[in-house]
């Protein structure tokens, strides 16, 4: 069963695929189903007779008899970020992972490789467990059964030997170090490190979901929670702000300065 409620740009745009389905050949016309299904929940089978065909008429007759309603756009994102949220199933990363965790190792501090070198990175610092991007540290999310989202989090204790030894790897896997590169935590902390969402799953709110997971178990252990923000992303730091961050000092880290910010909220 799909949705019911659209707003009405949405119902704009079905309509005009429903009109481009009705004109289709049959192949088009089952591609215009899928993508309909897929993008705005809409199944024709929930409101059309088997057999028959369902096009901008038919839509139009079902608004006109309640069976499809339309709402505000705020209440439809509000809507489709819960449901999204049920299909969100969150594990502790495998060994089997590792390739995934590299690739959003990458993605996380917009760093371009091939598939090829993100699969050394991965053979050579993510399958180990005594660095800081390693499977023991990560939590993965998927959505409807495929692997979408993952956020890299850890105690702060010992942080400093981690570094050394993954800064180390990372130089020999780049050929680049970072000097001068400030601790990004310490003990006493649960350090959310590294977030990243593929482009296919932005939008429904799977960073958000990462995030208070992270911010949960950090607070289940007893801990402070921190995490580091680059001073340009305001769309990062509105949200870590929406979360209950505050802005505690400033770091230099990969290069660059970044602002620490802790976890404040009760």
């Amino acid at each position: 069963m799909g949705r019911n409620k659209f707003s009405e740009r949405e119902i704009a745009t079905i309509r005009k695929m429903l009109a481009r389905k009705m004109a289709g050949t049959r192949f088009q016309q089952k591609m215009v189903r899928h993508e309909l299904r897929t993008k705005f929940e809409f199944n024709i089978s929930d409101f059309g007779t088997a057999g028959e065909a369902f096009g901008p008429e038919q839509l139009d007759e079902c608004l006109q008899r309640g069976r499809i309603h339309i709402l505000d756009e705020e209440t439809i994102r509000a809507m489709k970020l819960k449901r999204a949220r049920l299909r969100m199933q969150f594990r502790e990363a495998t060994a089997n992972d590792a390739y995934f965790i590299a690739e959003g190792f990458h993605m996380a501090l917009h760093i371009k490789r091939s598939a090829e070198e993100i699969t050394a990175f991965a053979e050579k610092i993510c399958t180990r467990d005594d660095v800081l991007y390693c499977t023991r540290n990560t939590i993965i999310c998927e959505y409807n059964g495929e692997t979408a989202g993952m956020l890299i989090a850890y105690d702060g204790s010992g942080y400093s030997t981690m570094k050394e030894r993954t800064m180390a790897l990372v130089k020999e896997h780049f050929g680049i170090e970072f000097p001068d590169m400030d601790d990004e935590t310490a003990a006493g902390e649960y350090y959310i490190d590294s977030l990243a969402v593929w482009p296919q799953h932005r939008g429904i709110g799977m960073g958000r979901a990462l995030l208070e997971r992270g911010i949960a178990e950090g607070l289940r252990r007893g801990l402070k929670v921190t995490l580091a923000v680059d001073p340009k992303n305001k769309k990062a730091q509105s949200l870590y702000t929406e979360l209950g961050f505050e802005r505690d000092g400033e770091m230099f880290i990969f290069g660059g300065t970044h602002w620490k910010m802790i976890f404040r909220k009760s």
